[in-house]
């Protein structure tokens, strides 16, 4: 089953530069995502969670 809720984004240089600074929303699913993650430090490895 796959679930789209429009959440995703493409992040750009430009999008980047633009809303650097600001506050974002981040949508997770507790034991679902990896705690270095919600903390938002990704790392490539998280992918792997």
């Amino acid at each position: 089953v796959l679930i789209d809720f429009g959440a995703v984004r493409e992040v750009t240089e430009t999008y980047l530069l633009r809303v650097n600074g600001q506050d974002g929303t981040a949508i997770i699913s507790p034991g679902y995502t990896p705690p270095e993650q919600a903390m938002g430090k990704a790392i490539p490895q998280s992918d792997f969670y």
